[in-house]
């Protein structure tokens, strides 16, 4: 979680650049560098503490899936003028990560009624 504040901290202070750099008219070039960042950064952390034959989808999606997460939230973030904290957005993207969307959002219980 650390270094995922410190990125959030650098992107809170270079707001202004990084919110046209990854608007709807911003650099896809810019976009892609930053989502495979991500994808290394997970797969350097992630690549020796498991077995990826164990996963129960094919590592590689789970790496692509984090990614374009991360740079979803903080495209959304700079998009609504850093209204959380670095902190805030770490949390909830660290949650989110570990926890899956429903659960972290508190919409499960929503998605398990539905289903019975």
């Amino acid at each position: 979680m650390p270094v995922i504040i410190q990125i959030l901290q650098v992107f809170y202070e270079e707001a202004d650049f990084l919110r046209l750099i990854l608007g709807p008219n911003g650099d896809p070039y810019f976009y892609e560098k930053m989502r495979q960042f991500f994808v290394r950064y997970f797969n350097a952390y992630l690549g020796n503490r498991t077995d990826k034959s164990k996963w129960r989808f094919p590592f590689e999606l789970t790496l692509a899936y984090n990614s374009n997460a991360i740079l979803g939230v903080i495209t959304y973030w700079l998009q609504h003028d850093t209204q959380q904290s670095p902190e805030e957005i770490a949390t909830m993207l660290i949650e989110t990560i570990l926890k899956g969307p429903f659960e972290a959002s508190g919409l499960r219980s929503i998605f398990e009624k539905d289903s019975e």
